[in-house]
């Protein structure tokens, strides 16, 4: 015999955001690193150069 499954409200909610957040927000790239670190974002823009830097041990 099966019973629906009885969950608080709030519960409900949480797994739903869970399953399907929010869509993320588009930031620039010029202003990409300034965004919080825990916040989801898109990034646009167009990449025109691109310098890696080496970092050595001494």
């Amino acid at each position: 015999m099966s019973v629906p499954l009885q969950v608080p409200p709030q519960h409900e909610q949480d797994g739903e955001r869970l399953l399907n957040p929010r869509p993320a927000e588009f930031v620039q790239i010029k202003t990409a690193l300034t965004s919080p670190a825990k916040k989801r974002v898109c990034i646009s823009g167009k990449v025109t150069l691109v310098c890696i830097k080496k970092l050595h041990d001494n």
